[in-house]
């Protein structure tokens, strides 16, 4: 007969075990970690139970019986579902949330016919009643802190996620970097336990995040980490110890610009001409546009300075010395300022003649 606070299912057990007779253990109510592609995969989430034995019983018949505030739980349905599993392990998972009401308690009645057909019977004791409470309170820190850590190569990062409630939630961490190869990806691990990370390259920049990982309630924490390194442009991300860096860049509106990617943003930023002196009629300004990334732009208000297309050195200090040889590629062709390239300014001044002599004519 099957009772309405009373659930069945059947699975086979595997891996006999020669001579020993019939044992069957049975874990508290708890989360497991398991991987993705695991059939069992939920029990990250919810909280579960998981039986084994290590005989094979062919048709065991297992029922999980559960008493709240010393009450027997009649509606089964809403409370868990059998999980057969591969090998001598069944779980009992719990979708919902009921389990946090008040003092719960368990009990398991197995029982399975052996090859001889001898019927094997035994009972998982009743539980001592446990209160359980999802979690309420999670911290995240890197190297301690909670708040904007930043590091220098060669360092090591410490990440550590915790939470409360009973029994504790499995936690995830994950990652947004700048590399595509994420650090974390959606990773389960056990709350409390730090993992530590070597600094080797500034690809760790990004904001890491924490949280609970189950479905009885949701709480995230985040945290940025920076990395120093040199200002680089884009073309040079990937070479850390380029020094000396070639960009070119089109003139706009009397501006050569260059996106360029680092951290801290530059103390200091000089401009020289032709190897030997600073430029005269040449401004320099750094945009930050994120903690590393930004742009630097080089205004000209001297036309002959553009237009000649001199060898122009940027020299960045961020704590990291960094060169850039840049070239305009079109500051010979475009004007500057409204005007034209120094080299038509006598046609310009002829036209300007042609122009005062025609307008004289006129009056006449």
């Amino acid at each position: 007969m099957l009772f309405p606070y009373q659930i069945y299912f059947f699975v086979i057990l595997a891996i006999p075990i020669a001579g020993e007779a019939p044992n069957f253990s049975c874990t508290g109510l708890q989360y497991f970690k398991y991987s993705l592609f695991s059939d069992i995969y939920r029990c990250n989430f919810y909280l579960c139970i998981r039986c084994e034995s290590n005989v094979t019983l062919p048709n065991v018949q297992a029922t999980l019986s559960i008493k709240e505030n010393g009450t027997d739980v009649k509606n089964m349905w809403n409370y868990k579902q059998g999980i057969v599993d591969v090998g001598t392990h069944f779980t009992f998972a719990f979708l919902k949330d009921y389990l946090f009401h008040g003092p719960t308690q368990f009990q398991i009645d197995i029982n399975g016919t052996e090859k001889n057909n001898t019927v094997i019977e035994e009972t998982i004791p009743w539980t001592e009643p446990e209160v359980y409470f999802r979690s309420t309170y999670l911290n995240f820190t890197i190297n301690g802190s909670n708040d904007t850590v930043i590091v220098n190569r060669g360092d090591n990062v410490t990440f550590l996620c915790s939470a409360d409630g009973y029994p504790l939630p499995l936690v995830g961490l994950n990652s947004l970097q700048m590399s595509p190869a994420h650090l974390f990806n959606e990773e389960v691990i056990d709350p409390g336990v730090p993992i530590t990370i070597p600094v080797d390259n500034f690809n760790l920049y990004g904001n890491y995040s924490c949280y609970i990982n189950n479905n009885y309630n949701n709480i995230r924490k985040e945290i940025l980490l920076l990395v120093k390194n040199r200002i680089s442009s884009y073309e040079f991300i990937n070479q850390e110890n380029a020094s000396i860096q070639t960009v070119s860049s089109e003139l706009n509106n009397s501006t050569l610009s260059i996106n360029v990617y680092g951290y801290p943003a530059p103390a200091s930023m000089r401009v020289s001409c032709n190897d030997t002196s600073l430029c005269n009629g040449v401004s320099v300004l750094y945009e930050s546009q994120s903690p590393v990334w930004g742009k630097i732009h080089l205004r000209f208000f001297n036309d002959t300075l553009a237009n000649q297309n001199t060898n122009i050195s940027l020299t960045v200090d961020n704590g990291f010395v960094t060169i850039f040889e840049i070239s305009c590629t079109d500051c010979n062709n475009r004007p500057i300022n409204g005007g034209y390239p120094l080299r038509d300014s006598s046609l310009n001044v002829l036209l300007g003649i042609f122009y005062l002599f025609f307008i004289s004519s006129l009056c006449f």
